[in-house]
């Protein structure tokens, strides 16, 4: 079973209860789910078809799981890529699975545009970490 059908249980049967903290905010099931769907959705309006591959370039975050669950439920295949790689390593990993799109943070947008022209990148989306925090965090 997929791990989106899995959170989609979760979301019917305890849909308020915790289920990730980060940043002094608690997520329950139910708004992974929908912050999952709605990320689905933007892949699927902006052209990501079953099969693409959709790149996350996120360190341990809400964003990498929301990533992660949304181009699953798109029927897109997830390609990770670790935040300590090299430029000419993100360009060679990114080029190699032929990913569509990437999700990002700001602060490694940079490195990200600055090697566009070498990958097949069609979309790039860009988060940052704070996107998802309580303000007082």
């Amino acid at each position: 079973m997929p791990a989106h059908d899995l959170l989609r249980m979760r979301a019917i049967n305890r849909p308020e209860h915790p289920v990730f903290i980060s940043l002094d905010r608690t997520f329950v099931y139910r708004e992974l789910d929908e912050l999952s769907d709605r990320f689905a959705n933007v892949l699927i309006e902006k052209g990501i078809h079953k099969g693409d591959r959709v790149a996350f370039y996120l360190p341990n975050c809400l964003q990498a799981l929301i990533t992660f669950l949304g181009v699953s439920k798109a029927t897109a295949t997830v390609v990770t890529c670790n935040v300590m790689l090299k430029k000419d390593e993100l360009a060679y990993q990114l080029a190699d699975s032929g990913s569509k799109a990437i999700v990002t943070l700001d602060k490694l947008y940079p490195i990200v545009e600055s090697i566009r022209d070498q990958t097949s990148l069609d979309h790039i989306f860009v988060t940052t970490i704070r996107d998802y925090a309580e303000p007082s965090a």
